[in-house]
C-alpha cells in the first residue's frame, strides 16, 4: 500500500562520480515547512539502491534587518544638522556622513534601543553640501543602513535686507543662532563707519543707520 510521494528535484545533474560517502544540497525551499525524500545510488553495473523514505523541517527564516523610513535632516544650521528617522523595530541608532559619499566621519553609536531616533551632527562647515546615511541595529545585531542622501549647512547669516529711507537705513538679517548685531557701512567697500555693538543676543537683527545723505550709494 506505499504511495509514493512527489518529490521536488535537486536542480543539479546526475553525479556519475562512483563514491561511498555522498552529499547533495537541496536549494529553494520554504522556510518551515516539512519536506520527504529518499535517496538513489547505482554502481558501475547499474544496480540501482533506494533508501527508505524520510522527511525533514526546514527553520524558520531569520528576520529580517530593521526597516529604516521617514528619515529626514532638520533643523539645520551653519554647523550643525539633526537627522531623525523610524525603524520598524527597536535598534540602535548612529550616523555615517561627510563631503562625499566615502563618508569619513560617524558619529558615536547610541545603543538606546528604540524605533524613533534622532542625532546630532556638529562641527560642520556653513554652506557646505554633506551625504549621510543611517544605521541601525536590533537587539540580535541585523543592522539596516539607509540609502545614501545629502543636506546643505546654512549660512551664518542670511536673509540681509536694507530698507533705506530719505537719511536713514534699516538694516535686518538672520543668523543661525543667538548672536550679537553691527553693521559698517560707507560710501565704498572700505566702509569706514560702523554701528554700536548690541550685545544683546538673538537670532533675528536690526540696526538703524541715521545721518546718512540723501540720493546717495552706501556699501
Amino acid at each position: 500500500g506505499y504511495q509514493p510521494k512527489q518529490y521536488f528535484a535537486t536542480g543539479g545533474a546526475l553525479s556519475l562520480a562512483l563514491v561511498t560517502n555522498h552529499s547533495v544540497t537541496i536549494t529553494g525551499l520554504q522556510p518551515q515547512t516539512r519536506y520527504y525524500y529518499h535517496v538513489v545510488s547505482a554502481d558501475a553495473a547499474n544496480n540501482v539502491g533506494y533508501a527508505p523514505e524520510s522527511t525533514f523541517t526546514t527553520l524558520q527564516a531569520p528576520p529580517p534587518p530593521p526597516q529604516i523610513s521617514a528619515v529626514k535632516v532638520s533643523p539645520i544650521t551653519s554647523q550643525s544638522a539633526t537627522v531623525k528617522w523610524t525603524t520598524d523595530v527597536d535598534a540602535t541608532s548612529q550616523v555615517d556622513y561627510g563631503k562625499t559619499n566615502v563618508y569619513g566621519s560617524q558619529t558615536p553609536l547610541d545603543q538606546t534601543l528604540g524605533v524613533a531616533h534622532s542625532v546630532l551632527l556638529s562641527g560642520l562647515s556653513p554652506l557646505t553640501t554633506y551625504h549621510y546615511h543611517v544605521r541601525s541595529k536590533d537587539a540580535t545585531g541585523k543592522e539596516g543602513v539607509s540609502p545614501d542622501a545629502t543636506f546643505k549647512t546654512q549660512d551664518i547669516i542670511y536673509g540681509i535686507k536694507a530698507t533705506p529711507s530719505t537719511t536713514s537705513a534699516t538694516i535686518k538679517w538672520t543668523t543661525d543662532d543667538a548672536r550679537d548685531s553691527q553693521v559698517e557701512y560707507g560710501l565704498s567697500n572700505m566702509y569706514g563707519n560702523s554701528t554700536t555693538l548690541d550685545t544683546n543676543l538673538a537670532k533675528a537683527h536690526t540696526v538703524s543707520l541715521s545721518g546718512l545723505t540723501s540720493a546717495t550709494t552706501y556699501h
